[in-house]
Order: C-alpha cells, then structure tokens, then sequence
C-alpha cells in the first residue's frame, strides 16, 4: 500500500509481486473489510504504472465486492459546491464517476466532479485530505495534502485527467468574497483547464 501511494511500485515490481503473493496466500475471513479496499487500490495503482497483480478467485471476489462500498465523503461540501457552479453556468459535469473507462475501481476512486468532455477533475478535499501539522499555518493556508489523495490525483493525470483540488480551507476564504469574485475565481482556474461556463 505505501509503494502504491508513493507512486514507486513499478521501480520496486519485484517486492511487489512477493509482497502481493504474501497476501494472496492469506485466509480470506481474516482480512478486514479496510484493508480489502486497499488492496484494490493497489491493484489499481500497478495497473496505472503498467503492472498486471493477479490475485486468487475468493481475494479477487472480496477486494471486488469491498469497492463497491460507498466511502463516506464530503456531501454538504459537495452540494455547495454543485449549487455555486450551477448558479455561475457550469453546467457540463456529472459527480461520482469513475476516472477509468467502465465502472473499474468501484466507488474507490470516484471524481467528485468530472467535465467528461474537458476530462477534468474537480476534487474537493475535506478536513480528511490533510496532514495533520504541528506548525502553525497562515490565515486560510492549507496543509499538505496526505499521500492517498495526492496518489489519487496522480492515478487520474496517469489517465490522462486533468486534476484540480480544491480544499475547504481555501473554500472558506473564497466564501467571504462577494459573488463576482467568486465566480471570477471559478472562471479562471476551471477555464485554465479548458473548461468554460454556459452563455
């Protein structure tokens, strides 16, 4: 799991492959439903960096069926978030899509926001997706984001999706903007990635 979010999995393929053979090896009533979705995850990650990890029929059945779970997420966050894009014309998008072709990956790695025609991901980042920092940070900056997300966005620019991660921290600060700011703000950064607002 830690070659997967570090992104080192293929330049480490032989430890891999015995590590993955190590789990394949385990009873399947002993591994917790956790650690099953990591195992996708890992699986999907090698198969980003051209990897193929073959795992038995009942592990693959069990890391299959643990994706499908929906992973709680930021859904107040979310709606805003929709609603405010809608308001400033930003209509072409759907929310919780899978980056790959097909539904690969279950709910493990959806796109908040997608703009299928640009592909371009919008992933807004909770309190979750922060390191938790000793240091103090200035007014509205945002700590680094923890391995998993930053793993994800490279997932998806592997795919060729193009990411923008947009954190609560940054979204309080543009609250307090008036609307045109705001919508000033969303113009841009999207539109910087080929994404424009209705006329």
């Amino acid at each position: 799991w830690s070659l997967a979010v570090a992104g080192r999995m293929k330049e480490n393929e032989r430890a891999v492959e015995v590590l993955w053979k190590e789990v394949n090896r385990r009873d399947v009533g002993r591994v917790r439903e956790k650690d099953w979705q990591q195992l996708k995850l890992v699986s999907l990650f090698a198969s980003s960096e051209g990897m193929k990890l073959k795992a038995d029929e009942g592990h693959q059945r069990k890391m299959d069926e643990m994706a499908l779970l929906k992973i709680s997420g930021s859904e107040m966050f979310e709606e805003y978030i929709t609603r405010e894009l809608v308001r400033f014309g930003f209509t072409g998008f759907r929310r919780e899509i899978s980056p790959f072709a097909g539904e690969e990956g279950g709910e493990l790695l959806k796109i908040d926001m997608a703009f299928e025609k640009e592909q371009v991901a919008l992933e807004l980042d909770g309190p979750s997706h922060f390191l938790k920092s000793m240091e103090e940070k200035g007014d509205g900056e945002e700590p680094r984001r923890d391995g998993q997300t930053s793993a994800k966005s490279r997932l998806m620019e592997s795919l060729g999706w193009q990411v923008f991660r947009h954190g609560y921290l940054s979204d309080r600060k543009l609250n307090k903007m008036p609307e045109e700011k705001r919508r000033e703000f969303w113009v841009k950064n999207l539109g910087e990635l080929g994404v424009k607002p209705s006329e």
